[in-house]
């Protein structure tokens, strides 16, 4: 297996970090499970989250985020979306 990290950026949520590291926000269980946060934790800019490859659910989707630079943040609270 091959440990990987990931820093999470400003307003970045595990969701977010399934789809940038993993290709897919089906993969945010398996972050959850391996780093010991809830599915819907609040992450803090500069937290590492670990992964391995073998939980990456799309290459395709994860490659195409790389290359493309993009780099959702979407852990907005209630009253700054309002």
């Amino acid at each position: 297996m091959t440990t990987m990290i990931i820093t999470v950026s400003n307003r970045q949520s595990l969701l977010d970090i399934a789809v940038i590291a993993l290709g897919s926000v089906a993969g945010v269980f398996a972050l959850a499970k391996r780093n010991n946060l809830p599915v819907t934790a609040v992450l803090d800019d500069g937290q590492t989250i670990v992964y391995e490859l073998e939980d990456v659910v799309s290459n395709t989707v994860r490659n195409a985020y790389a290359m493309q630079r993009v780099s959702p943040a979407t852990d907005i609270d209630n009253a700054e979306y309002k």
